[in-house]
């Protein structure tokens, strides 16, 4: 408890997402178009329940955006 890991890239979310390991979700948005990416996380997929997020935070900086999610089991 009370330990705070970063995952960066949307593959390896997905797959904590996916083993329940995750509490919360930080998401930094900076408006620069860089074309198709894979997506953060995907509500329906077959075999696994959908992913339910509260919004706890937004922080606006300049162009860029902070979304603070807490993941509801």
């Amino acid at each position: 408890m009370g330990k705070s890991v970063g995952i960066f890239g949307a593959n390896t979310a997905q797959q904590v997402v996916e083993a329940d390991l995750l509490d919360e979700i930080l998401i930094h948005l900076e408006l620069v178009l860089l074309g198709d990416g894979t997506r953060v996380y995907v509500l329906r997929r077959t075999g696994h329940p959908r992913v339910n997020l509260e919004r706890t935070a937004v922080a606006e900086s300049g162009q860029i955006l902070d979304l603070r999610f807490r993941v509801r089991t």
